[in-house]
């Protein structure tokens, strides 16, 4: 992890880290992941988008309408914000 992080220190990005001795919480970061590399990153990869500050614009609008638009199958087809304060 020794370059990893001198990379990330210099390109001032923050490293999160999930729960030690926390199986269930991994199984839960890597369905986002699947679902992020599913339904936003292979779209976006076509475009070679090379600003990384465009690319963060554009996942944070799609974070924003997974979160608040975004029917959920597990949430009896609301979105998280639906559910969550019983719109």
């Amino acid at each position: 992890m020794g370059e990893f992080t001198k990379v990330l220190k210099k390109k001032d990005i923050t490293h999160y880290f999930n729960y030690l001795r926390y199986p269930k919480g991994q199984a839960y970061v890597e369905r986002m992941n699947r679902t992020l590399q599913d339904e936003f990153i292979m779209y976006y990869e076509d475009y070679e988008l090379e600003d990384i500050h465009e690319f963060n614009k554009k996942m944070l609008q799609y974070m924003l309408w997974y979160n608040i638009e975004r029917p959920h199958h597990s949430l009896n087809k609301k979105s998280p914000l639906q559910f969550f304060v019983i719109l």
